[in-house]
């Protein structure tokens, strides 16, 4: 790593195979296999949605009211991962 004169951060590839970007596909990851998951779980999920749910499926994170008790609290719930 080296510091720019603006005191900002960069990497400096030292040799080709540093320079080579990797997608994800390279990785192992199946965006097309992950978009038809979501299609397929999609009936799966909206019978489990219920009144506290705030969001719809999508993203990387749901919002759900919690019960009366507490102050204006709102759970969030993400879940994300690339990967086999």
């Amino acid at each position: 790593m080296t510091t720019a004169n603006d005191g900002s951060n960069s990497t400096t590839a030292t040799n080709e195979s540093e320079r080579t970007a990797l997608s994800y596909r390279d990785a192992g990851v199946d965006i097309d296999a992950g978009n038809a998951l979501v299609e397929n779980i999609k009936a799966v999920t909206k019978r489990t949605h219920r009144p506290e749910v705030m969001s719809q499926i999508g993203g990387f994170g749901a919002l759900c009211e919690i019960p009366a008790g507490y102050t204006q609290p709102v759970l969030v719930s993400a879940t994300d991962g690339v990967g086999p």
